[in-house]
């Protein structure tokens, strides 16, 4: 026989619905925030809010006549946005962006500056090029970047280097052999 419930507990129970509670992927959330080092839940939260837009948006698009100019304007506009912005390839379809789960928070999240640094061998992890870039170690073209949230569009790829001053730009011109002095004195 089971012990008595204590008061908090029959409270607790009260408030609880056990035939009306929402399933939760909590365990796909969780491995999307531990691959990409998300910052935390809220991140998370963000990308699949802007996901789910896109596909609601791609929706309504593909509801609209077949071949109202409209439509088809809507169409090339929302394809090539999602395409500079790095979330789908350029063969996608309308169909494929709201039918596909590729369309989801890991495509948003691929597109983080941490993981393009990796995919660009600046790093070898996603955690030590989050590290980087916490540490004032990248720029993006003129700017230096300290948030690892930065999104980077397919456009801005080619300009993610190293800071002028930075150690790791002079320790990897050191191991590569092609470091200029008056380069490294004058930063």
């Amino acid at each position: 026989m089971p012990r008595k419930l204590k008061q908090h507990e029959k409270i607790l129970l009260k408030k609880t619905s056990f035939f009306e509670w929402e399933t939760d992927n909590d365990h796909q959330a969780e491995k999307i925030i531990k691959r990409y080092h998300l910052k935390n839940r809220n991140e998370y939260v963000i990308y699949n809010k802007i996901a789910k837009e896109a596909r609601e948006l791609a929706k309504l698009v593909r509801d609209l006549e077949p071949n109202d100019p409209f439509r088809i304007r809507a169409t090339a506009q929302l394809l090539d946005k999602l395409y500079q912005n790095g979330v789908i390839s350029k063969t996608s379809t309308l169909e494929n962006v709201v039918n596909n789960p590729g369309m989801s928070v890991s495509a948003i999240a691929r597109r983080r500056l941490p993981v393009i640094m990796v995919k660009m061998k600046m790093a070898q992890s996603v955690k030590t090029a989050t590290s980087y870039v916490k540490s004032g170690h990248v720029r993006l073209g003129p700017q230096l970047i300290s948030d690892p949230a930065t999104i980077v569009t397919r456009r801005m790829e080619d300009f993610i280097t190293w800071r002028d001053g930075s150690k790791l730009r002079q320790h990897i011109a050191d191991f590569n052999n092609v470091r200029d002095d008056f380069e490294m004195e004058n930063c």
